[in-house]
């Protein structure tokens, strides 16, 4: 970085940072809604921009979700479901800690300056070579902790639920197959306030980065906003068991949950539409290798889920399948099955996927299948 730069950027944040009346005279919204137009100015000293977002995903009322937004920030100001701490937001310039702006389905809300400083720490130690013995730094827990706190219940409030259900119980299933990328709003979150202590860093301390004397890239101008991408997400909250299994027919994809995360994902080659094994399953046995005498095939890693009496068959959960034909050449099922419905009820995984599944599951582990 060139000194003529480095001196305006220092000139820059002095202003910001003890100009505060002159530059930061209080936030101004603007929400335009038109057919297909949602827009937001917000205003903060000089960080001023007009994001937009012309398509709107869903029917979701826009009111009701900024309604919403607007209910959650009042509230989280005052708890933001983290435990305060001394070094949270004390000292931390204002440049850093400007809303921080999200934007999903065509609508763009605001995290408040004051929610932005509970995600900070302002007592990390910087390089000998900077002017000042202390930096801002991301407090990544904290960020995490409000987002599925607070973020995760508001995005994924409008969602539509239906009842899975057989003989054996009942669940509740989410009928989308996409929803928000809320896990990886927590790293998006972080990332804009990297950027923003990075120019603060470069403005007190140099090219050095302030931390280990490293070199580091300085974006000219600080970003305030995060777009959260949509996702295939599982139908399921992981709230029926502490383990089970989840297979999600539409998607052709399975999650493995434990202690309500996902902890393991696959996709899967499912059964016909014509049939309808959807409710409450479980792991009834296992095989290393199980011989269909209906299909002629061996199928590796066998998990047993139900006996369809319709069939006269069991079916399970297992590896793509392989036989050896009447003239002794040996076939296998390729790869390119996965993702399609070619089944009378068995839920093939991938050469790999399904053993390392096998080695997982017990015998009794839920096994849930929704549309």
């Amino acid at each position: 970085m060139s000194m003529k730069r480095n001196s305006a950027l220092q000139l820059f944040f002095v202003m910001l940072i003890f100009g505060g009346g002159l530059l930061f005279p209080g936030i101004v919204r603007k929400v335009v809604r038109g057919t297909s137009d949602q827009s937001v100015l917000a205003c903060r000293g000089l960080f001023c921009r007009d994001r937009a977002d012309s398509t709107i995903a869903t029917g979701r009322s826009v009111d009701a979700l900024s309604q919403s937004v607007l209910a959650a920030q009042i509230g989280s100001e005052s708890d933001v479901g983290i435990t305060e701490s001394p070094h949270i937001g004390l000292g931390v310039p204002s440049a850093i800690t400007s809303d921080i702006y999200f934007v999903y389905d065509g609508v763009t809300v605001a995290i408040s300056d004051e929610v932005v400083a509970k995600f900070l720490r302002s007592d990390c130690p910087a390089d000998l070579h900077c002017t000042v013995e202390v930096l801002p730094c991301v407090n990544v827990l904290r960020v995490r902790d409000y987002v599925d706190r607070t973020l995760r219940p508001l995005l994924t409030s409008g969602r539509t639920m239906k009842m899975a259900k057989n003989a054996n119980g009942s669940f509740l299933y989410d009928t989308g197959d996409m929803g928000p990328d809320i896990d990886g709003l927590t790293g998006d979150i972080a990332s804009v306030l990297t950027e923003r202590i990075a120019v603060y860093t470069a403005s007190v301390c140099g090219d050095s980065g302030g931390r280990g004397g490293e070199s580091m890239e300085v974006p000219s101008v600080p970003s305030s906003t995060v777009r959260v991408e949509s996702v295939e997400v599982p139908g399921t909250n992981g709230t029926y068991a502490d383990m089970y299994i989840e297979i999600d027919h539409s998607q052709q994809q399975m999650y493995v949950w434990e202690g309500g995360k996902v902890t393991r994902e696959y996709g899967v080659s499912g059964f016909f539409d014509r049939y309808h094994f959807f409710g409450v399953f479980s792991i009834i046995n296992k095989s290393d290798n199980a011989w269909s005498s209906i299909a002629k095939k061996w199928m590796p890693f066998w998990m047993a889920y139900y006996y369809d009496p319709a069939q006269s068959a069991w079916l399970g959960i297992h590896e793509l399948v392989y036989w050896t034909d009447e003239n002794g050449v040996f076939h296998e099922e390729g790869s390119d099955s996965i993702g399609t419905k070619k089944s009378g009820g068995c839920i093939r995984l991938d050469r790999g996927k399904a053993e390392e599944l096998y080695n997982w599951a017990e015998v009794g582990i839920p096994v849930l299948i929704h549309p």
